[in-house]
């Protein structure tokens, strides 16, 4: 009787060993698992077109893949013509980024001399036509987002890549009135400066003149930078007229006019030319493929008229300083495919 007891209650201890496991295998497979969090991401470009930035635009829409979000400032020409020319290109290139106004004049109030390097309006005298052609009106321009909705867009990311082919006075005023952004923007990359050649008086480049005091707020700043100064897009930023001439500009007409426009005004203002210079293509090839350059850091300090030198006491920027050979005319006979 013991011994039938016993084996009942073994029988009873199985079933409900076997009942408890397969109750924690149910409720282990139950288990909600934690999703990979995905990271806000995004990319702004900081543009003043400019025969180079329409380049840069270009590789950006066709080739790289667009940035979410393109800002103007004055430089090239007067903010007005620069900010038009944002929204011809965005347009013409069918590209949706989200296009936003930034600052139009260096916080110092010095008068920006533009000249006529880059045409009468900034696209080698084709602006109008363009804007005819795609349907770019005033009241479109008008709807550009302003530089609080950047920064408010900005503070939402984990990351954001901010790249600056211009004055710097748009992202000098993110850093001063905005200071929360800074946080948020993990990468800087500027077209900017020059350590040993220069095109401004006082031993500087044409987009830090534009608004030294605005380098001085930006490269003291908490900000990763990497420049890109005129020691690096003066050499490698160079596209021979043979190479315009041998691309296909049979899908992108305009952008011919555009190329030959900076070819003639490198002819005429500088010594020995033989091509094109477009400066403001090589920070956004670094944001495409970082593995085409060699960098190398600075300890640097700016001065008020933007000229920058090395020093002990300065800020740790990373300096592009050679790119792989045919790297921007690849890319941009790719982009007019």
């Amino acid at each position: 009787m013991r011994k039938k007891a016993f084996v009942i209650l073994s029988s009873l201890c199985v079933a409900l060993s076997s009942c408890g496991s397969k109750g924690n295998s149910e409720q282990s497979n139950n288990v909600v698992k934690p999703e990979t969090v995905q990271k806000a991401t995004a990319t702004v470009f900081d543009c003043d077109p400019g025969t180079d930035d329409a380049c840069a635009i270009l590789m950006f829409a066709k080739t790289i893949g667009e940035p979410e979000y393109m800002i103007s400032t004055f430089g090239n020409m007067p903010f007005k013509y620069t900010t038009r020319n944002m929204n011809i290109m965005a347009k013409y290139l069918n590209m949706n980024s989200v296009l936003c106004q930034g600052i139009g004049e260096p916080s110092d109030g010095h008068e920006v001399t533009c000249g006529d390097f880059h045409g009468t309006d900034g696209l080698a005298g084709i602006a109008d036509s363009m804007a005819i052609k795609y349907g770019v009106t005033d009241s479109m321009i008008a709807t550009n987002k302003d530089l609080a909705y950047l920064a408010s867009e900005i503070n939402q990311k984990d990351s954001v890549t901010y790249i600056a082919v211009g004055p710097l006075s748009t992202l000098a005023n993110l850093i001063t009135k905005y200071p929360e952004t800074v946080s948020h923007i993990k990468n800087v990359y500027i077209m900017g400066g020059g350590i040993t050649h220069f095109n401004k008086e006082g031993q500087t480049e044409y987009n830090f003149a534009g608004d030294g005091p605005a380098v001085q707020t930006v490269l003291s700043s908490a900000l990763d930078i990497t420049i890109f100064p005129l020691d690096i897009t003066e050499v490698y930023a160079s596209i021979a007229k043979t190479e315009i001439d041998s691309m296909d500009f049979s899908k992108y007409p305009e952008m011919k006019s555009i190329l030959l426009q900076n070819y003639a005004s490198n002819v005429k203002y500088t010594k020995d030319a033989t091509g094109c210079v477009i400066h403001d293509c090589l920070p956004v090839l670094y944001y495409y493929n970082k593995s085409k350059f060699s960098i190398k850091d600075y300890k640097l300090t700016a001065n008020n008229i933007g000229h920058i030198e090395e020093a002990a006491e300065g800020k740790l920027i990373h300096v592009a300083t050679e790119m792989e050979k045919d790297f921007l005319v690849n890319t941009i006979k790719e982009s007019l495919k």
